[in-house]
């Protein structure tokens, strides 16, 4: 906040426990909401200290997929297609479900209403570096309404933006 950038950002929060990277990494919700509105309000009134311009705020909504760990810390993959080369070695993947997928769009709207709550002023929807919703773009090979055609593989990033914009 002291750095005078008029646009700041918080990276990579998880919207479900099985979409961390980490048992540390960050995930809004319902329950620590106001320790997020708390940060939010440490950044603006530092910037004002600093005699610095009201910064615009984004969070960052993400499933880290095949590269969520569990509590412990280790490796709890979670895919669109098993993908042997990327794969943890000795770690079975789990198939994400197209009903959890549906829920998934849940996960992303509601941390998009907390973020909203908390003063957060914008989200970005995490689509790259291989996490899950960038998988699912690349599912050629996935069956149901989430994998095969252009439309299908980018059908659950279409419908996250889609929900947290109307709503």
């Amino acid at each position: 906040a002291k750095s005078g950038a008029a646009f700041q950002y918080i990276e990579a929060t998880a919207v479900t426990e099985t979409g961390r990277a980490n048992p540390r990494q960050l995930m809004i919700t319902k329950e620590n909401v106001a320790t997020f509105a708390d940060l939010v309000s440490q950044i603006r009134q530092t910037a004002k200290e600093e005699g610095l311009a009201n910064p615009y705020l984004a969070i960052q909504l993400t499933h880290s997929g095949r590269y969520s760990k569990n509590e412990e810390g280790k490796p709890a993959p979670v895919v669109a297609v098993p993908d042997a080369e990327r794969d943890p070695k000795g770690v079975i993947p789990k198939v994400i479900t197209d009903a959890e997928l549906e829920q998934l769009v849940e996960n992303f709207v509601t941390a998009a209403h907390l973020a909203k709550q908390a003063g957060i002023n914008c989200v970005d929807v995490k689509c790259c570096h291989g996490y899950l919703l960038n998988e699912l773009t690349g599912a050629f090979t996935r069956k149901g309404k989430y994998g095969g055609s252009f439309e299908n593989r980018t059908r659950l990033l279409k419908e996250i933006v889609s929900r947290i914009h109307s709503e």
